[in-house]
């Protein structure tokens, strides 16, 4: 890593120094490690200061991790503590990583990292392909932008939540249909009982209240119930769930508001057209 390395990915030093121009081979070998790493490894512990061995693979010429890179010091001394960042997958947690100086590890390939605020980073491909060829015309690279990357990376993620996306809609709407035709079909179950009332005086608000009272009731009820049961399975939802709660109160406020206005239209509309009826006719039917 070279010293800009941090800045540029905007990961915050918390302990110690980053990495400095100074940490070349034939100087004492340095690195930085993450949060993960320190809590992992070194619990208990200070981090700076402390020692470590890069073993089973030293990256010397005649290791077999020689392929990859070239370790040209030996012992690491911890010389600062990164936050963590995440390199495979954003819905994983961040794993335990080392940090060392491009100077002390001579990979054998390397990514150059270019920030830019400009809308368009990939504006400036050919001015970086320039500016690599000058230093050696043999130089093969290519181009990502970071933000295509990342959208990579979630597209397994992404596919998932449009199908789920889809079905929730799809079940949302069977919702609003069942409950729908239920509310309706209680109510006009009722149009004999409503049209007693107004035979014996009772005014039309009256018998709305009562029905209105009487459905709401059982919708708000549902909901309740509805909500208690996605409290209890928060931890199910949770394993499908990045950077979302699966307590979110948002969603747990718009699905029952739906909910309760379609059960409250299914009370309404059947009521108010039986209390703009004959009760003398709706008797007559019942």
């Amino acid at each position: 890593m070279s010293p800009g390395f941090f800045g540029t990915m905007q990961m915050r030093m918390l302990r110690g120094r980053g990495l400095e121009r100074s940490d070349r081979e034939g100087t004492p070998g340095v690195t930085v490690v993450n949060e993960s790493f320190a809590r992992r490894y070194l619990a208990g512990l200070d981090p700076l200061g402390q020692r470590i061995t890069l073993r089973g693979n030293r990256y010397v010429p005649t290791d077999t991790g020689f392929q990859f890179g070239h370790l040209v010091v030996g012992d690491l001394e911890v010389v600062g503590v990164v936050s963590d960042a995440k390199y495979t997958s954003l819905a994983l947690p961040a794993e335990p990583a080392v940090y060392v100086s491009s100077d002390q590890f001579i990979d054998r390939r390397r990514a150059l990292v270019v920030r830019t605020s400009l809308d368009r980073p990939e504006s400036l491909v050919p001015a970086i392909r320039t500016e690599l060829a000058a230093i050696d015309p043999q130089l093969g690279a290519q181009f990502a932008a970071y933000p295509s990357l990342v959208q990579a990376s979630l597209g397994r993620e992404r596919m998932a939540m449009t199908l789920l996306s889809i079905f929730a809609g799809i079940t949302l709407l069977l919702a609003n249909v069942g409950v729908y035709g239920l509310m309706t079909y209680s109510v006009e179950a009722r149009t004999g009982e409503m049209a007693l009332r107004s035979a014996l005086g009772a005014s039309a608000r009256q018998v709305m209240n009562l029905v209105m009272g009487r459905g709401m009731l059982l919708a708000v009820t549902g909901a309740v119930l509805g909500v208690a049961g996605a409290v209890v399975l928060r931890r199910v939802l949770a394993s499908q769930l990045y950077g979302v709660s699966p307590l979110d109160l948002p969603v747990l406020v718009l699905a029952p508001a739906v909910l309760l206005c379609v059960a409250a239209l299914a009370c309404f509309v059947p009521a108010r057209r039986a209390t703009h009826a004959d009760p003398a006719d709706l008797l007559r039917v019942e």
